[in-house]
C-alpha cells in the first residue's frame, strides 16, 4: 500500500502530486493559515496533522519570518543572503509533535512510498532519524528541499545529504524547480545502485576480510621473524651463557681446588700445630725427665751430671734411670751388653756404687772409635776395672726375625761360650743390655739375635733382657718375635714395660 508522507506541506505547490495514486496522503504543517484551504479538503485519503515539527518533540517556537514559507524553528543564516530584508516578525507557540512519531503515525510498510521534506531547516537531521529507524527503505523517492548553502543554524550542508543518500541507492534525478539557492530535489532508488552499492560492499567486506587475513599473516610473519630474531639473539645469549658457565664452571673448580687446598692447608696448619704442641710437650716431658734422672742417677752412680750426654744416639736419661735403677734393686751376676757408651759408664757406676757387688760387665762394641771413647769415659771416672769391652764386628748370623732380615749380628758367640764355661755350676742371674747393632732404622730388627743367641749360649741360667727404644716400631717387632721363640721353645717369660719417653721394656727367662 503506496503512501505520501509529506513534511512541512505548506501551500502543497511542489512537487506537483498526483494523490489519487496514493492510498493514504499524510500531510504536516504548522501554520493553521494555510491548512484551511479547499485544496487540502480535496480527497478523502488526506490525513493532515496540524503541529509544528521538532526533532525530539520539545516545546519549540516557530520563528514566524516575513516571507512565510521560510518561518522555521532555526535562526536563518544563509537566508539572510538570498533574502536581505527577510526579518523574524515574531516567535509562536504551536502544539508540537516528534519527526519519530510522524514516522510511528505514518505505518509505512514497503518500498512503495514517497517522502516530500520541505523543511530545509531540519532536512538533514530527519534523514538521519530515517536511516537509524531503518525507514528510508520505505521509500522509492524522496523529496528535498535545501539551501546550496545552509539557509539555518547547524542546518546540514545539501552536498552531505546528496552523498548521504547515494550510500543508501537513492540517486539525484531531477532538480524540481530552477531556483538555483534553493532547489527542491528528487531522488529515487535505484536497484541497480542498490546492487552495486551491495557488491562494492561485499567487495569491502572481503577486501576488509583480506586485510585483515592479510594482516594477520602479515602479523605472524612480523611474530615469526621477531621469534626468529629472538631465538639467534637467545642462541647467541645460550652461546654466551655456555661460555660464561664453562668459565663459571672452571672458576667453581679453581675455588673448589683453592678451597680445598685451603682446607688442607688449614687441616695440615692445625695438625702441624698439634704436632709442635706435641713436640713441645714432649721436649718439655723430656727435659724434666732428663733432668730428674739426672738427679736420681747421680744418686744410684755417684756421677756427675756433666758425664751424661744428651744425645738422640746414646740411651736416654729416663731408660739409663731405670737400667740404674733394676741393677740397683737386683744382684746380677753377670752384665752383657750389646753396644757400648754412656749407658756402660751408668752401669759400671751403678756396680761401683753398690760396694758390695760382685757383678762382672762385658760389653761389645762395633766401632773402634765409640770403643775408644767408652774406654776414656771409664778411665777418667775410675771405673774402667768393672768393665771389659771387646770389639766386636757385625757378621751373618743364623738367627732373624723373618727371611727378610739382614741377619748381622755381633761376632761374639765364640767369647760368649767361653764365658758361659767359666762360669760355676751354679744358676747365675745374667742382665742383657741390648742397645745396639748401631744399624739403620730399616735394619733394627738385628736386634732380635740377642733373645736366641743367648738362649743357647746360657741355657742353664736366668736371663733378663733391657731393649731400649722399645717404643719403636722394629723393637715392638723384636719384642714379639722374642715371645715367638720363647713359645716355641716353651719357655716361660715375664714381659714389662717402662713408660719413658722413647721406651724400655725387660723380658726376663726364668729357668
Amino acid at each position: 500500500m503506496n503512501k505520501l508522507l509529506w513534511l512541512g506541506a505548506g501551500e502543497l505547490l511542489e512537487p506537483a502530486v498526483d494523490f489519487a495514486k496514493f492510498n493514504d496522503v499524510i500531510l504536516v504543517e504548522a501554520r493553521s493559515e494555510i491548512i484551511n484551504t479547499a485544496k487540502w479538503h480535496a480527497f478523502d485519503n488526506l490525513q493532515v496533522i496540524k503541529k509544528l515539527i521538532t526533532l525530539d518533540g520539545k516545546q519549540q517556537p516557530l520563528l514566524q519570518q516575513s516571507f512565510g514559507d521560510f518561518s522555521s524553528i532555526k535562526q536563518p543564516t544563509g537566508l539572510n543572503d538570498i533574502f536581505p530584508g527577510i526579518e523574524t516578525e515574531e516567535a509562536r507557540d504551536i502544539d508540537v509533535v516528534s519527526v519519530e512519531d510522524v514516522l510511528d503515525a505514518a505505518r509505512l510498510d514497503g518500498r512503495g512510498n514517497v517522502l516530500i521534506i520541505d523543511l530545509p531547516c531540519i532536512a538533514g537531521e530527519v534523514v538521519e532519524k530515517l536511516q537509524k529507524k531503518n525507514q528510508l527503505n520505505c521509500f522509492s523517492e524522496i523529496y528535498l528541499r535545501l539551501g546550496v548553502k545552509p539557509l539555518y543554524e547547524d542546518a546540514t550542508p545539501a552536498s552531505l545529504l546528496i552523498d548521504k543518500l547515494e550510500q543508501f541507492a537513492f540517486v539525484l534525478t531531477e532538480t524540481v524547480n530552477n531556483d538555483p539557492d534553493i532547489p527542491l530535489l528528487r531522488f529515487t532508488y535505484s536497484a541497480d545502485k542498490a546492487l552495486i552499492i551491495d557488491l562494492q560492499s561485499q567487495v569491502e567486506e572481503q577486501q576488509n576480510k583480506y586485510k585483515e587475513v592479510y594482516s594477520w599473516f602479515a602479523s605472524r610473519k612480523k611474530q615469526a621473524q621477531e621469534l626468529e630474531s629472538k631465538v639467534s639473539s637467545l642462541t647467541a645469549e645460550n652461546s654466551e651463557l655456555k661460555s660464561a658457565l664453562s668459565e663459571q664452571a672452571s672458576l667453581f673448580q679453581i675455588e673448589a681446588k683453592l678451597s680445598s687446598l685451603l682446607q688442607k692447608q688449614r687441616s695440615e696448619s692445625v695438625e702441624i700445630a698439634n704436632a709442635l704442641g706435641q713436640h713441645v710437650t714432649k721436649c718439655t716431658r723430656d727435659i724434666e725427665e732428663t733432668s730428674l734422672a739426672a738427679i736420681e742417677l747421680q744418686k744410684l752412680t755417684g756421677l756427675s751430671d756433666s758425664l751424661l750426654p744428651h744425645s738422640p744416639y746414646t740411651m736416654s736419661a729416663g731408660n739409663l734411670l731405670q737400667l740404674a735403677s733394676l741393677m740397683h734393686d737386683e744382684n746380677f751376676d753377670l752384665i752383657i751388653e750389646f753396644g757400648s757408651g754412656i749407658s756402660t759408664l751408668v752401669a759400671a757406676g751403678t756396680v761401683k756404687a753398690k760396694s758390695h757387688s760382685t757383678s762382672k760387665i762385658v760389653a761389645f762394641e762395633q766401632s773402634e772409635a765409640i770403643l775408644n771413647k767408652t774406654h776414656s769415659l771409664l778411665g777418667s771416672n775410675n771405673l774402667d776395672e768393672y768393665v771389659e769391652l771387646y770389639c766386636t764386628p757385625l757378621a751373618t748370623t743364623e738367627y732373624r726375625l723373618c727371611e727378610a732380615s739382614s741377619g748381622t749380628f755381633y761376632d761374639c758367640r765364640q767369647k760368649l761360650n767361653e764365658l758361659s764355661q767359666s762360669l760355676t755350676d751354679k744358676v747365675l742371674d745374667i742382665l742383657v743390655i741390648v742397645d745396639g747393632p748401631d744399624v739403620a732404622p730399616s735394619d733394627a730388627d738385628v736386634r732380635y739375635a740377642a733373645f736366641p743367641l743367648l738362649l743357647d749360649c746360657f741355657k742353664n741360667h736366668t736371663l733378663t733382657f733391657f731393649l731400649d727404644d722399645s717404643k719403636r716400631n722394629s723393637e715392638q717387632e723384636v719384642l714379639a718375635g722374642w715371645k715367638e721363640e720363647a713359645a716355641r721353645r716353651k719357655i716361660h717369660v715375664e714381659h714389662k714395660e717402662f713408660h719413658t719417653g722413647r721406651g724400655a721394656a725387660i723380658v726376663k727367662v726364668a729357668r
